[in-house]
């Protein structure tokens, strides 16, 4: 076998050269990962994930660019916290602050906002950050939990094998209590059942009431009224392109898609959504946060019917009202639904 001469340098560096070639490998690094978190943020900003057919950046990194899944939450994570507190992007570049510090605290700070309901300044957010430089990740971990013990730990997952895999998470007491309740009721069909055989045949039961889908086939052997059906989520959207019709000048309508109708979209697009890229046939297909959406929309003449609906996730409704309004007249609006 043939050494490259790369190799073969290495193998012949003294000990002080092969330390120093490292950090020097070390730092570029470094600064070649602050400079791909600000590729990212331009990224996200404009929405080139949704164009390219992927209804997330998270999706972008992991399928376009093969990152894992792992790599890609810590980088988006650090992305998103330069954005709110800038002096995050020289810590990346000198190392005081890690990605997978960096990660941990921008969920931290989320979290914080949706769960504690307490929304920091960025200012607040620098001292924290301060506090964790240079720390290690069990060292991190340990400061987050004294402040808030119960957000600190999440959900893991390891596979095991090609038919199984470990899932753990940390539960308050109401969760437990819920997985109690059910097991009782769940005793007569299953006597014996642990946390496992509980949680999968609950997801079962939900599915099959959530899943519209499922429920149309429900229906065949005994249909109800659009009244009595579970109605989906209208198009989050839809708000604000009402304003717009009125800034248009359009006639002001009330839009009312009957649940009869979504359902023969749901089915038509087989529950995914169905944006496709001008480049190729490959559809998005995410299943996650999905909309009802008026191809050429109601400000613009469109119509109420099964040809002029679709389903789209909420990222590329997004996207497409920006292609059709300008992003600057939707920004104002996008913003109130982050």
């Amino acid at each position: 076998m043939i050494e490259s001469c790369a190799h073969t340098s290495i193998r012949k560096s003294t000990d002080d050269e092969l330390i120093n070639r490292t950090n020097k490998i070390i730092s570029e690094e470094r600064q070649i990962t602050a400079e791909l978190l600000l590729y990212l943020r331009e990224i996200e900003r404009r929405m080139l994930y949704a164009k390219m057919g992927y209804p997330s950046i998270y999706e972008l990194l992991t399928k376009h660019f093969n990152y894992s899944g792992g790599a890609a939450y810590r980088r988006i994570s650090a992305m998103r916290l330069i954005q709110d507190v800038p002096e995050v992007e020289e810590k990346v570049k000198s190392g005081a602050l890690s990605l997978t510090t960096a990660a941990k605290m921008q969920t931290f700070f989320r979290e914080m906002k949706f769960e504690k309901k307490l929304e920091m300044k960025n200012s607040e957010k620098k001292k924290f950050i301060e506090q964790v430089e240079n720390l290690s990740t069990q060292d991190v971990d340990k400061l987050l939990r004294q402040i808030a013990p119960d957000l600190i730990s999440k959900d893991r997952v390891r596979t095991l094998s090609e038919s199984h895999v470990e899932i753990k998470f940390i539960a308050n007491v109401e969760l437990k209590n819920k997985l109690e309740y059910l097991k009782n009721l769940l005793s007569n069909k299953m006597p014996v059942a642990g946390y496992k055989e509980i949680i999968d045949e609950a997801s079962d039961i939900a599915i099959e009431k959530l899943d519209p889908l499922l429920r149309q086939k429900l229906r065949r052997a005994n249909p109800l009224t659009d009244s009595q059906c579970v109605t989906s989520k209208i198009n989050m959207l839809e708000g604000f392109k009402k304003q717009i019709e009125e800034v248009e000048g359009a006639a002001r309508q009330r839009v009312v898609i009957s649940a009869d109708l979504k359902r023969k979209v749901w089915a038509r697009d087989g529950g995914v959504c169905s944006f496709r890229r001008d480049s190729d046939e490959k559809i998005c297909g995410s299943r996650y946060q999905l909309e009802f959406d008026h191809i050429v929309p109601i400000a613009r003449g469109g119509s109420t019917s099964i040809e002029n609906l679709r389903l789209l996730c909420k990222a590329h409704n997004i996207f497409e009202a920006k292609r059709i309004f300008g992003e600057k007249h939707i920004a104002q609006f996008v913003k109130k639904l982050e």
